[in-house]
């Protein structure tokens, strides 16, 4: 399975339980943008790690990115 069409499923399960997961949806697609057009199995903690870490210091956001990431199971701690 692509990453992309995981990430599209999972925000249309989030919005099927009445969330609007709008914030998380724009994270959640970033990643998928800047990780690009791989299967599921083919994501590298490594990719997730620098999308999460960006180019600057560590802020709040990067805490955010972590928990969204993590919540779809591509980080595993």
């Amino acid at each position: 399975m692509k990453l992309r069409d995981l990430v599209e499923t999972y925000i249309g399960y989030k919005r099927s339980l009445g969330m609007r997961f709008q914030s998380d949806a724009n994270t959640l697609r970033a990643f998928c943008r800047a990780i690009g057009e791989v299967a599921v199995d083919d994501v590298r903690p490594q990719a997730a790690l620098e999308f999460i870490a960006g180019t600057g210091p560590v802020t709040a956001h990067w805490r955010q990115k972590f928990v969204i990431l993590r919540s779809l199971s591509l980080i595993h701690i």
